[in-house]
C-alpha cells in the first residue's frame, strides 16, 4: 500500500496546473511575406463581359458589381435577360454571379 501510494505521488509530482493570470504580455510577429497590402494592384484596363454599356453598378470594398439589362424582342412573347457581373480590383478581372432571362408579358 505503501509502495502504491508513494508511486502515486511520485507520477503526479510533475504534473503542475498553469495559472492563467501568469500572462505577461507578449507580441505577435508577423513576415513581411503575409502582410496585407495596403492597396489593390495597378491593373491593365479590362473590357466589360457585355458589349453595351451597364443599367447600373454599385462600389463595394472588392471594386464593383454591375448589372446589364437586355430585351430580346425578336421572339413572342418578349423576354428581359439580366447579366450581373463583379469586378475584383484585387484579382484584376470580372467574376459572373448571374444570368437569368424571363418572358414579359404583354
Amino acid at each position: 500500500m505503501i509502495r502504491s501510494v508513494g508511486f502515486m505521488m511520485f507520477m503526479f509530482a510533475g504534473c503542475a496546473t498553469e495559472n492563467p493570470h501568469d500572462f505577461n504580455g507578449g507580441a505577435i510577429w508577423y513576415s513581411e511575406d503575409e502582410e496585407i497590402p495596403e492597396a489593390p494592384p495597378v491593373c491593365m484596363a479590362q473590357e466589360d463581359p457585355v458589349e453595351w454599356e451597364p443599367h447600373s453598378c454599385v462600389e463595394n470594398s472588392n471594386g464593383e458589381c454591375c448589372v446589364w439589362l437586355e430585351n430580346k424582342i425578336e421572339s413572342q412573347p418578349v423576354v428581359e435577360c439580366r447579366y450581373d457581373w463583379c469586378y475584383d480590383k484585387w484579382d484584376c478581372e470580372w467574376h459572373h454571379v448571374l444570368s437569368k432571362c424571363e418572358s414579359v408579358i404583354e
